[in-house]
């Protein structure tokens, strides 16, 4: 956990200097590049502990390495893109102007920077690092570490409180919108109790038998509703097409479960929901698109699925 929180602190720490040197360069003044108050990007750090865990037994073979950090480090920085838009009610970057962007989060020649960047911290710096950490005092290094994230938990606190302060009135009008929707919601309920029982006493009436007739949608959209029943339901499903597929190519039975004892898989849950999320609003794309998106991204779920549990459980 130690050597993780060294490793996280010391790239989060690299990444804000290079993010400060090419903006200051850039902008002719200096910038203090980050969200936090502090010389720390943890986007970087984050990055960093992904392709530790995750990719040092490729470190030989620099090809799949690249591809690897490439894959990895792109999807990090888009969930943190959209968390901190969702959330924060801001964007940190934009890509929008740059060619092949995805969202204005991602783009093809900064994946191609970060694949870089994963090569050289996977092969290179991470062996230099663990024999530095290794070289120094261990009760030390414990100590620094864990005082280093009491500051970091402080600085989230602060800037998030801060920056929850200067979204108030944003916040205020949201709010207003929220009962808004509340008392169109109600107010439609209760015209549809009544709806209901003039339809009862007054069978042939045109305009409410046409209102009838239109379709209600339940959870537009995809919100949280939808992505939990999409977990639940491509865990079952993955279970029982593995199961099925496993006794027709070894010709015997076998649980294909994940970690659970019920027949369910939770990568196949995670992946459904994961997917979905990521690629929803691009679902109108062509076909091969999403095809190739969902390689893409299924293989390197997978992936790292299989490094987690032979990690924590010690099973393939």
């Amino acid at each position: 956990m130690t050597r993780l929180l060294f490793l996280f602190f010391t790239y989060a720490f690299l990444g804000w200097v290079l993010e400060t040197v090419l903006v200051t360069l850039k902008q002719k003044k200096v910038v203090n590049r980050g969200f936090l108050n502090g010389p720390l990007c943890m986007i970087y750090g984050i990055t960093a502990i992904i392709l530790t865990v995750g990719l040092t037994s490729l470190k030989d073979n620099i090809f799949f390495l690249f591809v690897g950090s490439c894959i990895y480090a792109t999807v990090t920085e888009l969930l943190a893109g959209k968390f901190l838009e969702k959330y924060y009610h801001g964007r940190w970057w934009d890509y929008s102007k740059k060619k092949f962007n995805f969202d204005g989060y991602v783009c093809l020649d900064h994946s191609l920077f970060w694949g870089v960047l994963g090569v050289i911290v996977v092969k290179w710096l991470n062996p230099v690092l663990n024999r530095f950490y290794n070289a120094n005092v261990p009760i030390l290094m414990h100590t620094l570490m864990w005082i280093l994230l009491a500051i970091l938990v402080l600085d989230i606190l602060g800037t998030t409180s801060v920056l929850l302060k200067a979204n108030d009135q944003e916040r205020y009008n949201e709010s207003n919108k929220r009962i808004a929707k509340f008392t169109a919601g109600l107010r439609a309920k209760i015209s549809s109790v009544v709806e209901r029982r003039i339809l009862r006493a007054y069978p042939l009436s045109p305009e409410l038998q046409e209102k009838k007739g239109k379709s209600r949608v339940f959870a537009e959209g995809c919100g949280f509703y939808k992505l939990f029943w999409l977990f639940m339901v491509g865990g079952l499903i993955g279970d029982l097409v593995e199961t099925v597929f496993c006794r027709i190519t070894i010709g015997r039975w076998m649980s294909r479960s994940s970690v659970v004892w019920g027949p369910f898989s939770i990568v196949w849950g995670l992946g459904f929901a994961l997917f979905t999320a990521i690629l929803y609003q691009h679902r109108k794309k062509s076909d091969s698109f999403l095809f190739i998106a969902g390689t893409v991204l299924g293989g390197a779920f997978e992936y790292l699925c299989s490094v987690f549990t032979e990690m924590v459980f010690g099973t393939i």
